[in-house]
């Protein structure tokens, strides 16, 4: 082969396939909004358990207006942490200061059923989440039960918004189960304050 083409060619092979490789698109991480410790009187620790659809960091959303059943991830957003997780320790912290110092005796335990943005147009969304709490005496028993959904419309029609709207909602799941318990009545507020 004429050496004067080698060149050319080898260059032009090179030039082909840089041109053929796509930089990926970087992952942006979010996590919920920060959260100011308190303690509830009854409480001393928070159990946040998940179906297996909710143990990876994809962001959730749901097209209701096209497909009833389909679920579907951001590709270039994720959750710094499962839902769960984020739940876990945001709650904690909220509900009994993580632990410290925590007044009561006794365990809630939350079972997430939603969290996720649904669209209900292609422009207008909201972030919905959805439990059931179980109130624990220190034994096990089962001492109240209560299930909380929490929506708030999203400003946008994309991850941004499906994230600012699902932290305000765990912020108002965070008081609607606070003031839940404040209201229980005064022989479970006996049962789980510490002896």
């Amino acid at each position: 082969m004429n050496p004067l083409l080698i060149l050319p060619l080898a260059l032009a092979l090179l030039l082909g396939g840089c041109a053929g490789h796509s930089v990926a698109p970087e992952v942006a991480e979010y996590g919920l909004p920060p959260v100011s410790a308190g303690a509830s009187p009854l409480l001393r620790s928070v159990e946040v358990g998940a179906p297996s659809w909710f143990s990876s960091k994809g962001i959730q959303y749901h097209l209701a207006y096209a497909d009833a059943a389909r679920r579907a991830t951001y590709a270039n957003s994720r959750w710094v942490a499962s839902p769960p997780e984020m739940l876990d320790r945001f709650l904690g912290r909220s509900l009994t200061g993580e632990g410290r110092n925590a007044p009561g005796i006794c365990r809630l335990q939350i079972e997430m059923d939603e969290f996720q943005q649904v669209f209900d147009t292609p422009q207008a969304s909201r972030g919905v989440l959805a439990v059931r709490a179980t109130l624990l005496a220190q034994g096990g028993t089962p001492l109240a039960r209560h299930s909380i959904s929490a929506v708030r419309p999203a400003g946008s029609a994309d991850a941004h918004g499906g994230i600012a709207a699902l932290g305000l909602a765990v912020g108002d799941l965070s008081q609607s189960l606070g003031l839940w318990l404040d209201g229980l009545g005064p022989d479970i507020a006996q049962a789980c304050r510490s002896r």
